[in-house]
């Protein structure tokens, strides 16, 4: 009997051991407060989604994610469907989840292109023709973008395209077949008093103003042209009945009309040294952005890149990146970094994430003025004064650093959400001093030294506020 009795007794008290075990590491859970969300990423027939690939993944709450589908050959991306994720554009096939928030279910949709014959008929009025394609019926797969040229004879101007054209008013112009069209170029006898321009390029690049083709204007009258060099290209000059032109020279010019004209833009093949970039794991995030694999990257490549997503691809040089002038949203999670110098003159940025790094010094990031979300979290930043000047920030995320003196959040009047967690702050009187901090804001204080004036003063006038703070 005693026997029995302390072998229950054991089995009873190594249940109640196992219990507060399990207690303490429910508890300690919670105490993390750290919220994930399982998002599950599928497409249909017809392509896949490669960013961040398909499958689940899983993302802390609030997380901006970003998508891109690709098709397969013969298809085309149609859009997302999100199960209730805030997608901020369905209908791109590159565009971001703008902030997690539950869990989602997120397909990619595709369809079959190419798969339709339309026919074009294509035709003009008296005073000129259609050069190309031509005149008559062409057909061609559904999709197709076709280039159309009209021209004018000798005293005649183009006047107008009638028919489903990309630009009616323009000579040359283009039309996409997505159905079976008929289109006519209309020409008109020039008035007297008016001269014929006609304007063309070599290979390398366009003439964008007024565009390419045949122009009325009056005399005397003084018209704008602007030549464009495609990649790989620069403008060299303009050649043909240049008397009048102000500088043959200029990409961006004008001429004088005094006569009719033909003028041609020549381009040339660019002798230049691409950009440098010495880290490959961000020349390679940098190559897939700009869809170009192989090849020097040359400063108009990178003209237009407003997005970059090279996360998790253990880079520790950002040198290059200070040509990418046109970028608007950058992350670069998860990696290798140091030094941020070559972001110092980005100044389009508005989105910025380098969470997971090794940075101390954000001096490089003072003057970024459009900044309206920046995510600094879990680096080796002691000093936050290069930041009292982005009075744009929304959102800031500065948790897991060093940051004992938050003195330069005072004037960020703007700031809905802020995360210090994890650092050494004792004084938030800088928070109360943020007038812009009220209802509906976030601040997340947990895991830091607050002294006794700051749980008891200066926290509950902040929630007097309205402000949710978590200490």
């Amino acid at each position: 009997m005693k026997t029995i009795l302390g072998a229950r007794q054991m089995h009873w008290r190594t249940g109640i051991l196992v219990f507060w075990i399990t207690l303490a590491l429910v508890a300690a859970l919670i105490a993390c407060g750290i919220t994930q969300y399982e998002l599950t990423f599928s497409s249909t027939p017809g392509g896949s989604v490669t960013s961040p690939g398909e499958g689940t993944y899983y993302y802390d709450f609030g997380t901006e994610v970003s998508l891109v589908a690709s098709p397969a050959s013969g298809y085309r991306f149609v859009s997302w469907a999100g199960g209730g994720a805030p997608i901020a554009d369905v209908t791109s096939a590159s565009t971001t989840i703008t902030s997690v928030q539950a869990n989602y279910n997120v397909r990619a949709h595709f369809e079959l292109t190419g798969s339709v014959q339309y026919t074009l008929t294509v035709s003009s009025t008296a005073g000129g023709s259609v050069t190309a394609p031509g005149e008559g019926a062409f057909s061609s797969e559904e999709g197709t973008v076709v280039s159309l040229v009209a021209s004018p004879a000798a005293g005649y101007r183009f006047v107008s395209w009638t028919g489903n054209v990309a630009n009616a008013n323009a000579a040359s112009t283009t039309i996409t077949m997505n159905g079976n069209y008929s289109i006519v170029a209309n020409f008109e006898v020039v008035p007297p008093g008016q001269y014929n321009l006609t304007i063309s390029s070599t290979t390398g690049g366009s003439v964008t103003v007024p565009g390419e083709g045949t122009y009325s204007y009056d005399t005397g009258a003084v018209v704008t042209v602007t030549a464009v060099p495609d990649t790989g290209y620069s403008f060299l000059n303009w050649s043909g009945n240049v008397a009048t032109i102000a500088n043959a020279n200029a990409a961006s010019t004008s001429i004088t009309m005094n006569g009719s004209y033909s003028i041609v833009a020549n381009f040339e093949a660019d002798t230049q040294e691409g950009v440098n970039f010495p880290d490959p794991n961000l020349r390679s995030a940098v190559r897939a952005a700009i869809g170009k694999p192989d090849g020097p990257i040359y400063p108009a490549d990178l003209a237009g890149l407003t997005f970059l997503d090279a996360s998790e691809r253990n880079i520790a040089n950002l040198t290059g990146l200070e040509y990418c002038t046109d970028l608007r949203y950058l992350f670069l999670l998860n990696n290798q970094i140091s030094s941020i110098s070559p972001l110092a003159g980005l100044t389009g940025l508005e989105h910025l994430f380098l969470g997971s790094n090794q940075i101390s010094n954000i001096s490089p990031l003072a003057n970024l003025t459009n900044l309206v979300k920046l995510g600094l979290w879990e680096n080796q930043i002691s000093n936050i004064g290069p930041l009292a000047n982005l009075a744009g920030l929304t959102e800031l995320w500065l948790g897991g650093n060093l940051i004992i003196d938050i003195s330069p959040l005072a004037n960020l009047t703007n700031l809905s959400v802020l995360y210090l967690w994890s650092n050494q702050i004792s004084d938030i009187q800088p928070l109360v001093q943020n007038t812009g901090l009220g209802s509906g804001d976030y601040v997340d204080l947990r895991w830091n030294p607050l002294s006794s004036d700051s749980i008891n003063t200066y926290i509950p006038q902040l929630t007097a506020k309205g402000v949710n703070v978590q200490a």
